[in-house]
């Protein structure tokens, strides 16, 4: 089991609070879809990048980059019952992977790029100003969208809110 941390933002707009509402988590990167990325993840390692690369984009994006597709990537490989970790309204939510990768080309796409998502369960929300102090050992996640925890035990996730 893993632990991730989720940034839903487009631009500037912040849709974590939308999504953990639908019981999502999700990120745009282009106009492919889900079965576009199910097709590229059945080449060889070798031949996914330039797959990736390839697939129609929106005009104004240009060519996809390979930061692009190692969050897709990361956000394709998180596993059934995996936790994820979004914040808005001063609160952590925790929640657990439920579903494979999805997209819907009408459901939240954004200048052209298609909206990708995961669906999630076992919501859990903690206030910042009442966390424990283990919540305090965090690891900075780094600026990307979709980050992996590599160090955090499975004890954060049994805390009661």
């Amino acid at each position: 089991m893993r632990y991730w941390r989720i940034r839903i933002k487009y631009t500037n707009e912040d849709l974590n609070k939308d999504a953990w509402r639908q019981n999502q988590v999700g990120i745009w990167y282009g106009k492919w879809t889900a079965s576009d990325w199910i097709r590229i993840s059945k080449k060889s390692q070798s031949q996914q990048l330039e797959a990736f690369r390839r697939l129609p984009q929106p005009s104004w994006r240009g060519k996809l980059r390979k930061a692009d597709f190692y969050t897709a990537k990361r956000f394709s490989d998180m596993k059934k019952n995996d936790w994820v970790i979004v914040f808005f309204d001063d609160a952590l939510h925790l929640a657990q992977i439920c579903g494979v990768i999805k997209s819907d080309k009408l459901k939240w796409n954004k200048n052209g790029e298609i909206y990708k998502y995961r669906e999630i369960r076992n919501k859990r929300s903690f206030f910042l100003g009442r966390l424990p102090d283990p919540y305090k050992l965090l690891p900075s996640a780094g600026r990307g969208n979709v980050n992996n925890f590599n160090a955090v035990g499975e004890t954060l996730t049994t805390f009661r809110g």
